[in-house]
């Protein structure tokens, strides 16, 4: 029975992410490399129908994921290589299809860090390219980039929850600088915001501000020398501020609250939205105020990473 099948696919997938969120990477890659055999299978047995193949790219980008955060960008890779030309196949079928076109778009989301991580900075920019074509096509974001481009140009959003909305077409569309503001202007006007742990608002905002600040993305005008030290000066201090809410989750006791903290602190140390105010190549190039700043901040992150014996 096939749909017996995938269903007993989607069930590993679910344990694998389940895993994936308690800091157990090993477990989580073997449920899902469960979950990848029998979805392959059925594609293969099924060459006709799209959802497999959709289902299976899906799970090679599950796989990905995980050798991305174990540094093993050449497997990463040819998995995300071989989820594009599964997911590709699938949107031929059904070119409107959003969920499809979604997973394409997260595929060249990965892809993108995969070739970086191999120092493959064209093979980068060419998935980059494909994505911003693949995101500017799609139908559902035609009337979300219009009022974005009003905004930025200097329309007030409506509510912090369409200022949420644009942030983060903004940063999708590599708008940071944009996306910085938006995002601090949701926070502003509820600060309440900052404390949804899953959401993450605060974090993704500092990702944004790290990134406009260290001269990545497509605003115009960019910011300029004097700007990018006050976007840095800003993803510190939403950095700090988030890593005081997960130090103290890990004070209450829960025991729940452990491989969490772990899990999401040692996502921060590897994110490449965050390499110019972390790695030691990026922060030779800022002033040495600054610079101390960065260091102070990594390490009461690994500080915290030794309280739950996850310090690497």
């Amino acid at each position: 029975m096939t749909e017996f099948r995938s269903i007993l696919a989607g069930s590993h997938t679910s344990l694998g992410a389940l895993m994936c969120n308690t800091g157990k990477p090993a477990e989580a890659e073997a449920e899902f490399r469960k979950a990848m055999a029998i979805q392959q299978k059925l594609a293969d047995d099924h060459p006709e129908s799209p959802d497999y193949a959709h289902l299976l790219g899906g799970m090679l980008q599950n796989l990905a994921q995980v050798d991305l955060g174990a540094k093993r960008f050449q497997e990463a890779r040819e998995r995300l290589r071989e989820a594009i030309v599964r997911q590709k196949k699938a949107l031929a079928a059904y070119p409107k299809n959003p969920e499809y076109r979604q997973f394409l778009v997260e595929h060249l989301t990965y892809l993108s860090k995969a070739a970086r991580g191999l120092g493959r900075e064209g093979e980068a920019i060419e998935a980059e390219r494909e994505l911003s074509g693949l995101t500017a096509s799609d139908p559902r974001f035609l009337a979300l980039d219009a009022r974005l481009a009003a905004v930025l140009k200097g329309a007030a959003p409506k509510d912090a929850a369409e200022r949420l909305a644009l942030a983060q077409r903004a940063y999708e569309t590599q708008r940071y600088t944009g996306a910085t503001r938006l995002w601090g202007g949701a926070l502003e006007a509820d600060p309440k915001l900052a404390d949804d742990r899953q959401a993450q608002h605060r974090y993704n905002a500092a990702c944004a501000a790290a990134l406009a600040g260290c001269g990545k993305g497509t605003d115009d005008p960019p910011p300029d020398d004097t700007s990018k030290v006050k976007l840095r000066r800003q993803a510190l201090d939403w950095l700090k501020a988030d890593l005081a809410a997960w130090s103290k989750i890990l004070e209450s006791g829960a025991p729940q609250a452990r491989p969490v903290v772990a899990s999401t602190l040692k996502h921060w140390k590897e994110d490449a939205d965050l390499a110019g105010i972390r790695d030691d190549a990026a922060l030779a190039n800022l002033p040495q105020e600054e610079r101390a700043a960065c260091k102070q901040l990594w390490g009461d992150v690994d500080g915290q990473l030794s309280k739950v014996g996850d310090h690497k």
